[in-house]
């Protein structure tokens, strides 16, 4: 019998009392164990649900076999439990597992789909705004018009201005990153200016333009690590990225190591973006996940929006970034390494399509069993064929249909064996002449069952020789058996110079059994049998037998 892991399961065993073989009713002893796949025995609650009828409830856990065992405190040998013990193997199958693989596989089909729809969200924006600028530069359009304009006004100037001590000062280097506005140098700025992000009056234009630059008209900010920073795979320090404000970049933005100043193309640069979840104003400190090798000075770092890094990774490299989208598509789509090297799926179809669709999938692969670099499409034709192989097995006349039955048969007579014994007799004497001698009877209870096999037997305390001379058994000789005079049959033999005894003597006696089954006479209970001893005779007067009882040992079920 197979169950599931965590299938609750209801067992139950019908009881019977020995004696008259009526259902044994309102019992509080009956008990019941369960056994896990370890062996370890745990006590069930018991109930009873009808006349004879006891049952009980389980939920196995884990895979394994299990098993059931019950029993009766008081006096179990007066009841006969019916099929006490059972067996279950729980756990035994795949396809449960299949089903959870295939829905995950669709959950993480749907997720690419959000995600690819997002990207082509944003490009059809970018598109949009390109449109725009195209229309706006071309000769006639808006921002042509104003540079037209601008030139008119600028071609008017002279070519040497009577004071031109402005134009002088404008020549003249400007201090990096001045705060005062005494000249136009100062408003325009030194090229050594520091990017800033935040108009104010004491920023040079250089210093916004260089601000402007680096951070891509606001998608991204881009910074080189100071000089002074430790090496950190999660503290990043930045002075060029201060100002912005405490906890700005967080849990909205990705920091990006754009350049390994060490090492190029080497981790962290070789790593994906990682996600930013601290950010302190004063000093343009970064706090990231952990990133595969240090972040170290001089290294320059790219800060971005989370939603404009997918589209930045959707440029479809050799070899992707390992956390980056298309990397992952293609772990879920292609070879499962991120370089795009499996089989493309076939034209028109997608991965919905092959796991669920119409078109299913093109070509099935051979059956195989699982193991490293079997697909799942050879593991689903495995199971495909062995289950169409226990269709067949199953079907009625099949192979395991037979089994089951030949099985089935040999436990519905599961056979019970039982021995009943006469009332005890004093003695019984054997002369030296041939006579028939009478022994004790058996009478059998009422009990409701099929008898297959009976045996007699015949026990005595003790035997004497009363002759001065050795005495024995003279010639073969047989103890009978009968139903109600329905005719005597031989169920015990004894053998010619049986029982020798020397002269005078007492002997302790024994248990003889017979190996003649005399199912044939011994075929129901709640009867009598009656014994005799056929033409018994010693070579002398006498052997006596003390303490004498007749047996029967029954098998029935």
């Amino acid at each position: 019998m197979g169950l599931k892991i965590g299938e609750a399961f209801k067992d139950r065993c019908y009881l019977t009392v020995l004696a008259t073989g009526a259902p044994a009713t309102l019992l509080a002893d009956v008990t019941c164990v369960e056994i896990d796949q370890l062996g370890n025995r745990a006590p069930l609650v018991v109930a009873e649900e009808s006349d004879g009828w006891y049952t009980t409830s389980f939920t196995p856990d884990a895979a394994g076999t299990w098993a059931t065992e019950w029993s009766k405190t008081l006096v179990p040998e007066n009841y006969v439990f019916h099929y006490p013990y059972k067996e279950f193997m729980v756990g035994g199958g795949q396809e449960a597992d299949i089903i959870t693989d295939v829905a995950a596989t669709h959950a993480h089909a749907a997720g690419a789909e959000a995600d690819i729809a997002a990207v082509h969200l944003h490009t059809a924006d970018i598109l949009a705004d390109t449109n725009e600028l195209q229309t706006d530069w071309v000769n006639g359009g808006r921002l042509d018009l104003l540079v037209d304009a601008i030139k008119t006004k600028t071609d008017n100037l002279p070519a040497d201005p009577a004071d031109d001590s402005d134009i002088k000062a404008l020549h003249t280097v400007p201090v990096k990153d001045v705060v005062t506005n005494t000249n136009m140098r100062d408003v325009l700025g030194n090229k050594t200016d520091t990017p800033k992000w935040f108009f104010t009056d004491t920023q040079s234009a250089m210093a916004l333009l260089k601000g402007a630059v680096h951070s891509g008209g606001g998608i991204s900010y881009a910074g080189t690590c100071d000089a002074g920073m430790g090496a950190s795979t999660t503290i990043i320090v930045c002075a060029q990225l201060a100002g912005f404000g405490d906890d700005f970049f967080n849990t909205d933005y990705v920091l990006k190591v754009a350049l390994n100043d060490n090492s190029h193309g080497a981790s962290p640069e070789a790593d994906a973006a990682r996600d930013i979840t601290d950010y302190d104003t004063a000093t343009g400190t970064f706090t990231t996940a952990a990133f595969n090798n240090n972040v170290e000075a001089n290294d320059k770092i790219v800060v971005s929006k989370r939603s404009f890094y997918a589209l930045d990774q959707i440029a479809l490299l050799a070899a992707p970034g390992t956390n980056s989208l298309a990397y992952r598509l293609s772990q879920f789509v292609a070879a499962g390494d991120g370089d795009f090297g499996g089989t493309a799926l076939p034209a028109d179809i997608s991965l919905y399509d092959v796991l669920h669709g119409a078109n299913g999938i093109p070509v099935w692969s051979a059956a195989a069993a699982p193991a490293n670099g079997v697909s799942m499409a050879e593991v689903l034709r495995a199971v495909y064929d062995d289950s169409n192989e226990l269709q067949t097995d199953l079907v009625n006349g099949g192979r395991l249909d037979l089994l089951i039955d030949a099985i089935k048969a040999r436990t519905d007579h599961h056979l019970i064996t039982r021995t009943f014994f006469s009332p005890s007799q004093i003695s019984v004497t054997v002369t030296n002449g041939a006579g028939d001698k009478a022994l004790p009877t058996v009478t059998l209870p009422n009990i409701t069952g099929t008898i297959v096999h009976a045996y007699a037997g015949f026990k005595f305390r003790m035997i004497e020789n009363t002759n001065a001379a050795a005495n024995k058994l003279s010639g073969a000789q047989e103890i009978q058996i009968q139903a109600a005079a329905e005719g005597w049959a031989d169920c015990i033999h004894f053998v010619d110079d049986q029982f020798g005894v020397a002269a005078s003597t007492r002997e302790g006696g024994d248990c003889i059994i017979g190996y003649t089954d005399v199912v044939g006479t011994v075929d129901v209970f709640n009867d009598t049998y009656e014994f005799q001893w056929d033409e018994a005779v010693a070579d002398q007067s006498n052997l006596v037998f003390n303490d004498v009882q007749t047996f029967v040992i029954i098998s029935y079920y």
